[in-house]
């Protein structure tokens, strides 16, 4: 992410140490509305890009678009939960 000062290993060794994406980039000085702006307008890029491309109409990519913001807030502000390994399932 180009907000942050970090690679992307190190961003997911931070997410997966239970930090959210807020909490990542407030401790850069990044705001969290900024983190937003930026996730959701990648977002809408790649629809442009899929709706000129022919995989997506314009009424498809405005359908997805409508809740993208909700959605991105919820993922930056939300920890990480990481999945269980096929073990540790199993010995629940």
């Amino acid at each position: 992410m180009s907000l942050l000062s970090l690679d992307e290993a190190k961003l997911q060794e931070e997410l997966k140490a239970g930090k959210s994406l807020a909490e990542v980039a407030g401790v850069q000085g990044v705001v969290e509305d900024d983190v937003i702006a930026l996730l959701v307008k990648q977002h809408e890029e790649r629809l442009s890009e899929a709706v000129t491309a022919g995989k997506l109409t314009q009424e498809e990519a405005d359908k997805r678009s409508e809740e993208m913001e909700a959605f991105v807030k919820n993922m930056v502000e939300n920890k990480h939960q990481p999945k269980e390994s096929t073990d540790e399932a199993e010995q629940k």
